[in-house]
């Protein structure tokens, strides 16, 4: 193996390893931003999920003839939106010397008190090991078109059942600690209404399907 090619990893290895600068935006300057990340990611999450996953037997108008294709499409649209948010908000607190908002960035912050920290810690290692599993489809078919990825056609960030939900379980009481700590004591929120919304677009759609067939 030559220098070079030892540099160049050793180089990568400095940047992961780079800590939080001593003087970054302070806790309570950037927790309203996490908290509203960790937000669009657990909203998101209950979106793909409250729409696409219920069983409506087989008069389900999202896969009807008539919007079969158009969800089909929305919900890689999710999926991928989805694991690229949740994928940053694992980003490293540093990189190319430029700091991001997101789990180690708060769990590595120097003025994070111990305490706090002690319960943060053990939320993050369940986070990342889902995590993970998420980083591959975004390094190889999301942020990149990797060849050899695409054309083996790859199946790449599989996770079992039940571990997304784990995960968001998770990341809520993570960004809870953070909102009640760092945001004036104030309540993490996040929309919890995505389901009701769903029921509701379903509905319409149901109506309209009826309404097409009556006139045929």
């Amino acid at each position: 193996m030559g220098s070079a090619h030892l540099s160049a990893m050793e180089s990568r290895r400095s940047r992961r390893k780079t800590p939080v600068p001593e003087a970054p935006h302070s806790l309570n300057e950037v927790a309203p931003h996490f908290c509203r990340l960790a937000a669009e990611v657990i909203s998101d999450w209950a979106f793909q999920k409250d729409l696409f996953e219920p069983d409506r037997g087989p008069n389900d108008p999202l896969r009807s003839a008539w919007f079969g294709h158009f969800f089909s499409r929305l919900n890689e649209l999710l999926c991928d939106g989805w694991f690229l948010s949740v994928a940053r908000l694992h980003d490293p607190a540093v990189s190319f010397k430029s700091t991001n908002i997101s789990v180690d960035y708060i769990t590595e912050h120097p003025d994070l008190d111990a305490k706090i920290k002690s319960e943060l810690e053990p939320l993050r290692a369940k986070m990342n090991s889902f995590a993970t599993k998420v980083k591959p489809p975004r390094h190889k078919l999301l942020a990149h078109n990797d060849a050899r990825s695409i054309i083996a056609q790859q199946t790449i960030g599989e996770f079992t059942k039940g571990e997304d939900e784990d995960y968001i379980r998770n990341l809520k009481r993570f960004a809870s600690i953070v909102s009640e700590e760092f945001c004036g004591g104030s309540p993490f929120v996040y929309d919890d209404l995505m389901g009701n919304d769903v029921d509701a677009v379903v509905s319409i759609l149901r109506l309209g399907l009826k309404a097409r067939s009556a006139k045929q």
